[in-house]
């Protein structure tokens, strides 16, 4: 899958507050992590993705919401586009992986 339209409501939502939770995972925004996420998201096709950030913001305020959402993502092609996107990003931007390993371990555990 290269094309975030195809994806369900709820997967482009959780995609989109994963995307910005890897972000945040060191504690600051640099300017070129916010430029190479506009690449993914142009990439992606994920033009929406400012409304689906909103929505997660809006439905996800604890962790174990977070990982609720996550449990109901079960397309295999959904979830290794997510796991793809967020290791991609991670190395782009050289985000440290003490910061952010745990969330991407726990999906891949979750989902393999």
């Amino acid at each position: 899958m290269d094309n975030v339209n195809l994806m369900a409501q709820k997967e482009k939502v959780f995609f989109a507050g994963c995307l910005k939770s890897l972000l945040l995972s060191d504690g600051k925004i640099e300017e070129n992590e916010v430029t190479d996420l506009h690449e993914l998201t142009e990439k992606l096709v994920f033009n929406s993705f400012d409304s689906y950030l909103e929505k997660f913001e809006n439905r996800v305020k604890t962790v174990e919401t977070f990982w609720e959402m996550a449990e109901n993502i079960t397309d295999d092609d959904v979830q290794d586009l997510i796991i793809t996107s967020l290791h991609d990003l991670q190395l782009k931007d050289h985000i440290p992986g003490f910061h952010n390993g745990k969330l991407l371990e726990e999906l891949e555990s979750m989902w393999t």
